[in-house]
Formats: C-alpha cells, structure tokens, sequence
C-alpha cells in the first residue's frame, strides 16, 4: 500500500533484483546481497532516502 505498487509489480522487482544477484532470499525474506550491501546503502544514504 505504502508504494502504490500492485503486487505483482512487486514481485517482478524482487525477481529481476534477485536476477542481478542484489538481493539473496531466508527464511521467506529478501535481504541485500552482502556483495552490494554497501554500495546500495551509500547511494540511499546520498539521496536521504535512509532512516537514522
């Protein structure tokens, strides 16, 4: 609801991310890749897009 997103955008996203290999699954969660962890998180940082 909050994204305005149909759920089946949704899930098309999480599987062209896991594609790319950004996101790895557990335990039925989606969770950044460890290899891009970093990099993603300085881009949100830079956009402010992150919560302190």
């Amino acid at each position: 609801e909050c994204s305005r997103l149909s759920m089946a955008e949704v899930i098309s996203t999480l599987r062209y991310f896991q594609s790319r290999g950004y996101i790895e699954w557990s335990d039925d969660k989606a969770r950044i890749s460890d290899h891009w962890f970093r990099h993603i998180t300085n881009v949100l940082h830079r956009q402010h897009l992150l919560v302190k």
